[in-house]
């Protein structure tokens, strides 16, 4: 009765004539009107679902047509599209025909206004953002009872992203979408002409028509056609499960934006670190400024990438990358610091040879006399040591020239003496600036003078003190011999002897007691300590060649030479002739021994630092198919990753 009385008024609302003026669709808002008057009068319940059966639920397929992918928010991990919901479902209450009498209907479709039947009202779990407008859905009847219905929709869609693979990555996003407030025993919801069964992509899910991005491939560009995926979750409060339904479609980047934008200024940036090595490492203001900029520069290269992510705690292969090359410029800047502690220990070790330089004529002599005496100069440094005298109950220390004139000394000796009555006269006096023919008895007779360090002396009082009484840190004894002075004796200093003792120490440090004669590989240890720097071989040769201008015969086998410490510190004083013949080859590689360590250091970096950008590239780029994929929610296998994703 309630479908003859809704087929006699959708009849009278047609213009029913011949078959020329049979239509496929009724209605504008007059006929709604009056369908809707319609439907009140046959008391049509809209609130009531068009339960097929007693004891059967409401079967909703529903579909997602993309219409336009608008765009991406990374830090936010959503999507911003635009399209249409559609649903289909049976209301056998809204069939205004039989089987039968569809040939004799001039209309099959009749669009309807949405709010005046039954709609599922579905509820879109992962909408973050939805624009609502007027006249936003569509709702149509077929003369069986099938009703489709669209919505359409604008907003954000919240995507489980990940950037493991970035810039090479692809997401997979997914309507998320059913009814919260009705058990699967009186509403289903599955994708369009999907399956029944549960955690199986099935039906068509979502479809759209070939788009193009700037930034991103959706669906590989091609026409979108994805199935859909149906599960249920238990509510306890319904005491039963609903229907989820995910409508998922896939998009990738475009790599070529981060390319251009950050992997090739990584490139460029770590070539310019690379040419900070061939800068003079004394130019060290110029070469931290390259060795610091690429820094910088991956720094901020870092952080624009950071800027497009959430604060993620995952893996992501371009900022991986970036770490590694912005680990390499820092090393070119901690190089740069190796490389500068190795020129100061080199130039202290050349300074070595400029100290020896300066005590040439005193070396020289100290090696003639330990010819003459035929004795070693680490021996012959002994008769050099002061004298250790007792004057007045107080130990001193004279020169070793005392020893040679002893405790005598004769009138003229004394002549050069003279007792200085402050310590500031003596700092202000010269020597020799008695008055000839005086007397230095008289001058033995003189008063010292000593600042008094007594609280209860006014300040600055100055009292006289004999020769016995004076106070050692106010006052000095500044009896003094000019013949005992090897400064104005023009002799040894002890001075010009501290040199040649430490380079005395350097040579003892690499050649032991036992055997006082180097051979050609310490003694090229012992030469690096004075900078100069040199293979095995070359320093015995050099060795023989300068034995043989001394006049000493040479073994053939020059790795048997052997020489003593006075002999080296001739070699030392006339090396600049030798060592020019030790130029080391081309082929040498970075690590020989003839090059000094922070040239060494460099041309090390200078050959390995391409090879390891190359290597980090190569292997980067290889290891990105380690880097997890993003699990592409209902498009995987394994439907319990979906699962774990919610």
């Amino acid at each position: 009765m309630f479908q003859e009385k809704l087929q006699l008024a959708v009849l009278s609302c047609l213009c029913v004539a011949s078959a020329d003026n049979c239509k496929t669709t009724c209605f504008g808002p007059k006929h709604a009107l009056e369908f809707r008057k319609t439907l009140e009068d046959l008391r049509y319940e809209k609130e009531s679902p068009p339960f097929p059966s007693c004891g059967s639920a409401v079967d909703v397929q529903v579909q997602f047509f993309l219409e336009s992918f608008d765009s991406v928010d990374e830090q936010h991990e959503s999507v911003s599209v635009t399209g249409y919901i559609r649903h289909w479902w049976v209301d056998q209450r809204l069939a205004f025909a039989q089987d039968t009498d569809m040939g004799n209907m001039c209309v099959n479709v009749l669009i309807i206004p949405s709010d005046i039947i039954w709609t599922p009202k579905l509820y879109i779990y992962n909408a973050i953002k939805q624009i609502h407008q007027n006249n936003d859905a569509m709702t149509s009847v077929h003369a069986n009872g099938t009703v489709f219905h669209a919505i359409a929709f604008r907003g954000s869609l919240k995507c489980a992203m990940q950037y493991h693979r970035m810039p090479y990555d692809q997401h997979g996003c997914f309507m998320k979408i059913g009814r919260f407030d009705e058990t699967t025993e009186s509403i289903q919801v599955r994708p369009r002409h999907g399956s029944q069964e549960y955690m199986k992509q099935s039906g068509v899910g979502v479809v759209g028509d070939k788009m193009l991005s700037p930034a991103w491939f959706i669906e590989n560009e091609q026409n979108i056609s994805t199935p859909g995926v149906r599960t249920k979750k238990y509510w306890p409060d319904l005491e039963g499960s609903t229907d989820i339904v995910f409508l998922p479609f896939k998009f990738a980047r475009r790599p070529g934006y981060l390319v251009r934008m950050v992997l090739v200024p990584s490139w460029l940036f770590l070539i310019v670190s690379y040419t900070g090595f061939f800068i003079d490492p004394k130019s060290a203001p110029a070469r931290a400024a390259v060795a610091l900029l690429p820094v910088l520069i991956m720094r901020t290269l870092q952080g624009f990438v950071f800027s497009k992510l959430p604060q993620v705690a995952t893996c992501v292969w371009l900022t991986d990358y970036l770490l590694g090359s912005m680990i390499m410029c820092c090393y070119a800047a901690v190089h740069l610091a190796i490389v500068q502690l190795l020129l100061g220990s080199e130039e202290k070790a050349a300074e070595n040879l400029q100290r020896l330089k300066k005590v040439e004529k005193t070396a020289r002599n100290l090696i003639e006399e330990s010819r003459e005496k035929k004795t070693f100069v680490a021996t012959l440094l002994n008769d050099y040591a002061p004298e250790v005298k007792n004057t007045d109950g107080q130990t001193t220390l004279v020169s070793y020239l005392a020893k040679k004139h002893g405790e005598t000394a004769t009138k003229s000796e004394r002549l050069g003496q003279r007792t200085y009555r402050s310590y500031s006269e003596l700092m202000m006096s010269t020597p020799n600036t008695k008055e000839a023919g005086s007397d230095p008895k008289d001058d033995d007779a003189l008063p010292l003078l000593e600042i008094s360090s007594d609280a209860s002396s006014p300040r600055g009082k100055i009292r006289t003190t004999s020769v016995e009484h004076f106070d050692a840190h106010f006052a000095l004894n500044v009896r003094r011999n000019a013949l005992h002075s090897p400064i104005e004796q023009r002799q040894t200093t002890e001075g010009d002897l501290a040199v040649i003792r430490y380079l005395l120490s350097l040579w003892q440090r690499e050649v032991p007691q036992s055997d006082p004669t180097a051979t050609p590989e310490m003694l090229r240890r012992v030469m690096t300590s004075f900078n100069i720097y040199m293979t095995t071989s070359e320093t015995a040769n050099i060795m023989c060649t300068f034995l043989r201008d001394k006049g000493f015969d040479t073994l053939e086998d020059v790795g048997q030479v052997r020489m003593i410490f006075s002999l080296f510190m001739e070699l030392l004083l006339d090396i600049e002739k030798y060592e020019i013949a030790a130029k080391p080859e081309w082929y040498r590689v970075p690590l020989s021994k003839a090059i000094p360590g922070s040239r060494r250091l460099d041309v090390t970096m200078q050959i390995l630092y391409p090879v390891l950008v190359v290597l980090h590239a190569v292997i980067s780029f290889a290891l990105i198919c380690v880097y997890p994929e993003n699990p592409d929610m209902g498009l995987v296998a394994d439907m319990n990753s979906v699962m774990r994703w919610q």
